[in-house]
């Protein structure tokens, strides 16, 4: 990997990407969406994390992973089952996650090298993750690794295309930036920028699609989501797994 890494004009040292990505969630944290003053924001998240619950179809007996947890608000919303795990870099939003629910394991580690076992997961959930990562290919890859051959993964990702032309609309007026007053025409946290064709095309070697979903709706194309069962192949361990669940 070359020392400097851009994909979506941001650049960074590739190897100080744990710290960047830390000041990245200082900004930009998730909290600030689901818990919004805006009832339009608010409900676009609701409307994600939906989506992604009726995608997952989490039974009692599953052990779920959330890959890129966050401040670890999808498990309050998750229906009961027999284990929870979240995985994030970075070790401000795992601290809140934990003071949220001390029920779930959570687990530091970055997402390109996932310290668990093959066919570990009944079902994994990465929602608003990969555009965030060095190469969400690798990311790809390790969830097909770790999920059971069984199991599912749900990816959401913004529909970056379709999202800066919304926002440049609402935000080239006055009473746009009233109304939004703290979001940004483009984030910098974004490696890379989707769209559903490129979603589609990177987990097509790992995964078949077998659902998806423009988010919120389909009118308004700000993300997409897939439902994916992974696709037999070898598939082997990597790193120093910590969990044998």
């Amino acid at each position: 990997m070359s020392k400097i890494h851009t994909l979506a004009g941001t650049e960074i040292n590739a190897q100080e990407f744990a710290s960047w990505n830390e000041r990245m969630f200082a900004c930009y944290g998730n909290n600030r969406l689901y818990y919004h003053s805006n009832l339009i924001i608010r409900r676009i998240q609701a409307r994600r994390i939906h989506t992604v619950l009726s995608f997952m179809r989490v039974k009692a007996s599953d052990v779920v992973l959330d890959a890129g947890c966050g401040e670890g608000y999808l498990f309050s919303q998750l229906p009961p089952c027999r284990r929870r795990v979240g995985v994030d870099l970075s070790t401000s939003a795992l601290d809140i996650a934990r003071a949220r629910d001390s029920g779930a394991s959570w687990i530091q580690a970055d997402l390109e090298n996932l310290p668990f076992h093959i066919s570990t997961f009944d079902k994994v959930c990465c929602s608003e993750v990969i555009e965030h990562v060095l190469s969400p290919l690798r990311v790809i890859e390790e969830l097909h690794r770790v999920v059971k051959p069984s199991g599912t993964v749900v990816f959401t990702v913004p529909n970056e295309r379709s999202m800066n032309r919304i926002k440049d609309l609402v935000l080239s007026n006055s009473f746009g930036r009233m109304v939004f007053p703290d979001i940004p025409r483009r984030t910098e946290w974004h490696l890379t920028e989707y769209t559903p064709a490129l979603l589609r095309s990177q987990v097509k070697a790992s995964f078949q699609i077998l659902r998806e979903r423009t988010l919120p709706m389909s009118v308004f194309g700000l993300g997409y989501g897939i439902l994916c069962a992974p696709k037999k192949q070898p598939r082997e361990s990597r790193g120093n797994p910590i969990d044998r669940s």
